[in-house]
């Protein structure tokens, strides 16, 4: 199972610790992006344990005897969307990438969730394929990872052009999106960010590699098959070549990053070997993620 027992508790201390972070003043005059706060009050709603106790309306309380928490407009209508990259490449690595993009998918979640987002998911590869359809409250926590867990099967090439493209067109209103892939898309990446962008959607990607993509470790005569096309190419790697392997993929990450950055968009880099717990309060800490 991915998301075991183990990896719950996990998520409980995650819980846990991001209260600790907010009580202790991280988060400062930062709006959270996931929180779907906004400037106009709209109603309330009985609070549910796990529920920011910033939004507790404390003058009811001591009315009524009662916890409530104050609702905005922004939250009834606030969107948190995940995408996960499942096409062929990434069943690649021990753990797999799909495996590492699962369980920080499961975490992102859990958070949202537990703060009451209204969260909604996707696996894609050429097109969007199954979709957890979105919902809000943590009584939604076990049917997402379970959504999760039921989807870790890899197959066929990347097209994130046109997924991207057509979640932009698929809501009217947009929100945040955090996208889990490898962006190992000879196609591109740039139109369908630039049309998620265009409509103002707050965009995180996270971009998810093993070490062996990055630093590989081989010499010698060998055939490398394209684990999407099935290409095959026969290739001599001695040092020569591994250095300049090494600098094609630093490059491929710094134009990802610039193009991010160019839009507005956080860029996230993810080796497969880091704790996603670790990354995910180091997220927090600098206020990237909430």
């Amino acid at each position: 199972m991915l998301f075991d027992e183990e990896y719950l508790k996990r998520l409980q201390k995650l819980k846990l610790d991001l209260s600790r972070i907010l009580k202790s003043g991280f988060q400062g005059q930062h709006r959270s992006s996931m929180a779907g706060s906004g400037m106009e009050f709209n109603d309330f709603r009985a609070y549910i344990p796990g529920d920011d106790y910033r939004y507790i309306d404390w003058n009811l309380y001591s009315r009524l005897g009662r916890l409530f928490i104050k609702l905005f407009q922004e939250e009834k209508e606030f969107l948190f969307y995940l995408l996960i990259d499942q096409s062929q490449s990434m069943s690649f690595g021990q753990p797999s990438k799909i495996q590492v993009a699962l369980k920080l998918a499961g975490a992102l979640g859990y958070i949202g969730l537990s703060n009451y987002d209204r969260i909604g998911a996707s696996l894609f590869n050429t097109g969007l394929d199954e979709t957890f359809k979105p919902g809000r409250g943590q009584d939604k926590i076990h049917a997402y990872l379970q959504f999760l867990e039921n989807n870790m099967n890899t197959a066929g090439e990347t097209d994130l052009n046109r997924v991207l493209d057509y979640l932009s067109y698929q809501y009217k209103k947009p929100g945040t999106v955090i996208i889990l892939s490898d962006f190992l898309d000879e196609k591109g990446y740039q139109k369908g960010l630039r049309s998620l962008a265009d409509k103002d959607w707050n965009i995180f990607i996270i971009q998810v590699l093993t070490p062996e993509e990055i630093d590989p470790q081989i010499e010698g005569d060998i055939r490398i098959v394209d684990i999407e096309t099935e290409k095959k190419t026969n290739i001599n790697i001695d040092q020569d070549a591994l250095s300049s392997y090494r600098k094609k993929v630093d490059n491929f990450r710094n134009e990802l990053q610039s193009f991010a950055l160019h839009y507005d968009i956080k860029y996230i880099f993810y080796k497969t070997d880091i704790d996603f717990e670790d990354l995910i309060l180091k997220l927090i800490k600098n206020k990237l993620i909430i």
